[in-house]
């Protein structure tokens, strides 16, 4: 009842999220799982809320401006919240500020990239990967220069 009529005989989306789940778990990196988690589970749905209802301009697969930057502001911010409140700079073990807002917005970016270019692999799988590594790679870069 609740799986898309196109997954009666494949692999459902949420396979395809735990799967990721399981595969972030092993990486033992706190921020940019947390990082990638909201991104999937804040950006995706506005994404697909705004471009439905508000877009216009189309980018490619069917995928619109419109939803693409509601995908990277929201799942940034849902990233940066969660972060902040899992793990708050003043707290022991906290992260600073200039490094969750690059994981945060480096994570959404790539998570958004995932999203349009995904055809083949489920998205579920797809952004959440792609939102862990360029919550790495951003903050690799801010760490360095923090």
């Amino acid at each position: 009842r609740t799986a898309h009529p196109h997954e009666a005989h494949r692999v459902n989306s949420a396979t395809w999220y735990s799967t990721a789940l399981v595969l972030l778990s092993l990486t033992q990196s706190l921020l940019p799982c947390l990082v990638a988690l909201a991104v999937l589970g804040v950006g995706d749905p506005a994404a697909a809320i705004i471009g439905r209802r508000f877009g216009r301009t189309e980018i490619v697969h069917g995928r619109t401006l419109e939803g693409t930057l509601a995908f990277v502001l929201a799942g940034g911010l849902a990233a940066f919240g969660y972060v902040s409140l899992m793990h708050p700079a003043s707290s022991a073990g906290g992260f600073a500020w200039p490094l969750v807002i690059a994981a945060s917005f480096g994570g959404a970016v790539t998570g958004a990239v995932a999203e349009l270019v995904s055809r083949r692999i489920d998205d579920n799988l797809s952004i959440p990967l792609a939102a862990y590594a360029g919550a790495m790679i951003t903050a690799s870069i801010a760490g360095v220069f923090a």
